[in-house]
């Protein structure tokens, strides 16, 4: 199997249940969808092509963004849109490491930028190595949402299915 590091300034995930809330914090994992919509930049399709993920980051950092409401009113004969101020805990200094069964894949991977979910969230490949399963355990550390039924975590915007899994941690032991 084959790794690849992408690395990035920040990014910000929108949970799939946010509302418009003055604050919202960054969602600190990707569906299966998001990685079904990096498998589709990466090579035109959903092949399955992304066996494993992690992400992680330095901090949630808060950052603030003027933002329009819905509707629209009308003032000196002129439509206008309510403003107010979000503020956005986004990831700083992200990092995701992907996992592919050939190293034609990892190399496709590797020569490819990916977004996290937003076009300014541009994360860049850093680094490919060869490496088992075991070693990607243990190596490499940050979320990864796996299989199973204990959060839900949005519907799948390709199929409409609800999504589901469990989120696990996994640190660094070498």
């Amino acid at each position: 199997m084959f790794a690849v590091k992408y690395k990035g300034d920040f990014g910000f995930i929108k949970p799939w249940d946010a509302v418009r809330n003055d604050k919202i914090a960054s969602q600190q994992f990707l569906t299966p969808s998001m990685v079904m919509g990096m498998e589709i930049m990466l090579f035109g399709e959903a092949n399955g092509a992304i066996k494993r993920h992690r992400i992680k980051f330095d901090i949630l950092t808060p950052q603030q963004e003027t933002v329009q409401g819905r509707g629209f009113f009308v003032k000196n004969k002129m439509n206008q849109k309510e403003t107010g101020i979000a503020t956005r805990y986004t990831m700083l200094n992200p990092e995701l490491s992907l996992l592919f069964e050939t190293k034609e894949e990892a190399e496709v991977a590797f020569n490819s930028h990916l977004f996290l979910a937003r076009n300014e969230d541009i994360i860049f490949p850093i680094h490919i190595e060869e490496i088992t399963e075991e070693e990607f355990d243990l190596q490499y550390e940050g979320f990864e949402l796996v299989k199973g039924d204990t959060i839900v975590v949005g519907y799948n915007r390709y199929t409409g299915d609800k999504m589901t899994g469990n989120l696990e941690y996994f640190e660094r032991t070498t």
